[in-house]
């Protein structure tokens, strides 16, 4: 991927074609960082007003503890999104516990409340 900063409506689109969530259009909410090259936009269903957490960073030390991290950060987590199957780079990491919720090792998203 270009730019890990940068988020257009094009780039979102394929980001969310990866995920096993609804291919409609969204639109970017907020953004935002945690810390270094943490950076997190906060996008919006259009068709349904769902929320969801999109998050970029290299930093994955597991489920439970990335989800608690996004809740210190005051985001109310929902549940994370895995990747559709069907679009995995390796496609081993359906059974993998953290790469079957990510994108480029970089992406993932979360529906918030």
């Amino acid at each position: 991927m270009d730019d890990m900063y940068y988020m257009d409506d094009d780039k979102l689109a394929k980001i969310i074609s990866k995920f096993d969530m609804p291919i409609e259009k969204y639109s970017i909410k907020k953004n935002g960082e945690f810390g270094e090259s943490e950076v997190y936009w906060v996008i919006q269903n259009q068709n349904n007003s769902a929320q969801y957490l999109l998050v970029n960073t290299y930093w994955h030390p597991g489920l439970k503890t990335e989800i608690d991290f996004y809740k210190k950060e005051g985001f109310n987590i929902n549940k994370p999104i895995q990747r559709r199957t069907e679009t995995l780079e390796v496609p081993e990491d359906k059974n993998d516990p953290i790469r079957k919720y990510l994108y480029y090792d970089l992406y993932a998203i979360f529906l918030i409340q």
